[in-house]
């Protein structure tokens, strides 16, 4: 009898730290630990304090600890999603339908050819290499966020980023010599 209540002391005293270190994936400093876990808790309090040892109550607590490990998998869970959905510092977060998604591709891949082909300076024209290839840098984000199957054309998923690239390439060469010094060499 003697050990049945010190080994019910140990589950309690177990439960609460195992609850209290996991309790940092699922709650915040603070804030009161979910309503399911809280219930649990205290279910398993209440069983070891009506256990006096034997298999049945062993194998309550057990079926209490195993819920408490669900209800606390499910509070992390639903934290890390809400952590997921929550933007970070600068960004915002936008969800969109997949359909919407690929018709926003398209126009801003469209947008991008058009400012590609005013001339510097103009109101719709990148102003140096360096602000295309932010711009295309922002639109590869946004193609990465779809899968090859849900790409238009998945043998050729990097097409329009690379004809972005290729747009880069021909307005500012790199590596070639300006006119006149070409014109002094000879």
């Amino acid at each position: 009898m003697i050990y049945a209540h010190g080994r019910l002391a140990g589950i309690k005293e177990a439960t609460t730290e195992v609850a209290g270190g996991v309790g940092t994936a699922y709650q915040r400093p603070g804030t009161p630990a979910p309503i399911g876990v809280r219930r649990c808790l205290a279910l398993i309090e209440k069983k070891a304090l009506r256990a006096f040892g034997g298999s049945r109550s062993a194998t309550a607590i057990a079926l209490a600890l195993r819920e408490l490990g669900k209800e606390i998998g499910a509070a992390a869970r639903q934290n890390g999603q809400t952590e997921g959905e929550r933007a970070k510092h600068d960004e915002i977060r936008i969800d969109l339908p997949l359909r919407e998604l690929l018709a926003v591709r398209w126009l801003a891949h469209a947008g991008f050819k058009l400012m590609m082909g005013n001339k510097a300076g103009g109101k719709f024209a990148f102003l140096d290499e360096s602000d295309a290839q932010q711009s295309n840098f922002a639109l590869d984000r946004l193609e990465r966020c779809l899968s090859q199957e849900q790409a238009k054309d998945p043998t050729t998923p990097y097409a329009l980023a690379l004809d972005r690239q290729q747009m880069i390439w021909e307005r500012w060469p790199q590596g070639l010599a300006a006119p006149e010094t070409l014109r002094d060499a000879a």
